[in-house]
């Protein structure tokens, strides 16, 4: 039987870096059952901010744009990279505004998740922002392309799937935003 003791690291090295987007690490840990596993790898990606912003006509700030690793164009909340040091929910309204010409009144964290429970890769964290107003023009400068679009929040179940949600945190993104708004009714 395991426990839920943490695994021991007992060496790390760095096994691939094309910094500062993308480190892989060779771990040798330490089981809890006394087992030690030599190649345990870890990807270390940025981490990351996503931040579903309403307007006070209960509409989402979106943007639609090609994502190579989807191969294909998403519906994708504003977000993007966090700087060092940056502070995730300035973050969070940097993306909103660079991204869209938007900016937010209240902004509530909906959660930091790691986005892969064994090797880790980054972390995510999800804000949900209100009052969301046009303030200036984009200035994104991301290879994408996307363009602004405003939905309906209650349509937005709608496009969970091939033609727009396509992407875990978008998705997951939603979904907590969904279960918040159920929580403040209550």
């Amino acid at each position: 039987m395991y426990s839920d003791s943490a695994w021991r690291v007992l060496d790390r090295s760095l096994a691939f870096d094309a910094g500062p987007r993308l480190s892989v690490w060779r771990e040798r840990v330490l089981l809890p059952d006394g087992r030690e596993i030599d190649d345990y790898f870890q990807v270390a990606l940025p981490d990351f901010v996503v931040l579903v912003a309403l307007t006070a006509d209960d509409c989402a700030v979106m943007l639609r744009g090609y994502k190579h690793g989807a191969r294909r164009p998403c519906l994708t909340f504003p977000g993007g990279l966090l700087e060092p040091g940056e502070d995730p929910e300035m973050a969070a309204r940097r993306e909103l505004r660079e991204e869209t010409g938007f900016e937010c009144g209240d902004i509530a964290s909906l959660g930091s998740f790691v986005v892969n429970g064994n090797q880790r890769c980054a972390k995510a964290h999800m804000f949900y922002g209100t009052e969301a107003r046009l303030t200036g023009a984009p200035t994104e400068t991301d290879l994408e392309g996307a363009r602004r679009v405003l939905l309906p929040f209650d349509q937005l179940a709608l496009h969970v799937g091939q033609g727009g949600f396509n992407l875990m945190p978008h998705a997951t993104a939603l979904g907590l935003a969904v279960m918040h708004r159920a929580r403040q009714t209550v």
